[in-house]
């Protein structure tokens, strides 16, 4: 529970809270403190990457067409560097991770908390999202943060 609060206020100051999308990497906000708190920046390199998918599905193709050609070009895929150890260790390119980046509204430079909230079904141990109403999300416009325009956007 104090996570969540901790995690609420810091995004109500503006501040990013976790979850870096493909896109972006993280630095210190204070260079003198590496280990503390962490601002997003755009990754020129997988921010065109980003930028190219958008294109192209604008455009008419599909995600997996998408999929397959950066699979052949061999881009390296959102979870290619993640240290797995059993499922899906080859890194390529999946259609649902498509999906999430054609879906993430960090690519406008708008940074929404507490969509979901996660709870544990008593009956079975398991975590739930549960989604919550727009009403209590916090948003914040962060055109810094923008790697796509809004009418590209807007046309996906």
């Amino acid at each position: 529970m104090l996570t969540q609060l901790a995690l609420r206020a810091r995004a109500k100051d503006g501040h990013h809270t976790g979850g870096r999308a493909f896109g972006y990497r993280s630095v210190p906000v204070d260079p003198a403190k590496p280990d503390e708190r962490k601002r997003l920046v755009i990754d020129d390199v997988t921010a065109a990457v980003v930028r190219e998918i958008f294109a192209r599905y604008a455009r008419g193709e599909t995600m997996k067409a998408i999929a397959e050609d950066l699979n052949v070009r061999r881009v390296p895929s959102a979870g290619a560097a993640w240290k797995r150890e059993a499922r899906r260790k080859d890194g390529r390119w999946l259609v649902s991770a498509l999906h999430a980046i054609l879906h993430n509204e960090t690519y406008v430079g708008r940074m929404v908390y507490g969509r979901r909230q996660f709870m544990k079904n008593p009956t079975t141990g398991k975590r739930v999202a549960r989604e919550v109403p727009p009403s209590e999300w916090i948003v914040n416009d962060m055109p810094e943060l923008a790697i796509i325009e809004r009418e590209l956007w807007d046309r996906v």
